[in-house]
């Protein structure tokens, strides 16, 4: 394979992933964060309506602590969403200046460092979308489990 056929192969390649960075970034914006914010949502009502009951076996500061896990796994998921956004918005610029310094008969040595430091962007905020996504998923599992002990001990006061 001669160098031009590699380098119009590579070009190919920066290309597809052009457009799959840009389709991850409509993703970031559809993924399962719909289901952590509907369900949050639906343990942030849940647990407002359960303060209204009467009860005495529980004191009713507890029933404040599921819907603030909840509202913390909404906050986290929107910081994820951000957070994964501008990642792929700096892969594509990234690769956006891949592409033009390979369609340039010189090689610029300025895009190269301005895409080294949009590489150091990309990876930060990968690892800061991925933290704020386990996140805001544990948060969710934390305030249903904690809804359950609760609905569970009101149950059984009340059998």
């Amino acid at each position: 394979m001669s160098k031009k056929e590699r380098l119009v192969e590579y070009k190919n390649k920066l290309a597809d992933h052009l457009i799959a960075s840009k389709e991850n970034k409509l993703y970031a914006l559809k993924r399962l964060d719909i289901m952590i914010v509907a369900l949050s949502s639906g343990g942030i009502y849940l647990g407002i309506e359960l303060i209204k009951l009467p009860y005495e076996i529980l004191p009713k500061s507890l029933f404040v602590i599921p819907p603030l896990i909840f509202s913390l796994a909404i906050i986290a998921n929107i910081i994820s969403q951000w957070t994964g956004y501008k990642a792929n918005t700096y892969e594509s610029e990234w690769i956006d200046l891949e592409l033009e310094r390979c369609r340039s008969k010189k090689r610029k040595k300025l895009n190269k460092e301005f895409q080294s430091k949009l590489d150091c962007k990309v990876q930060h905020f990968n690892k800061v979308t991925s933290f704020f996504n386990g996140s805001s998923s544990i948060l969710l599992i934390f305030g249903i489990v904690f809804l359950g002990i609760i609905v569970f001990l009101l149950f059984w006061s009340w059998v």
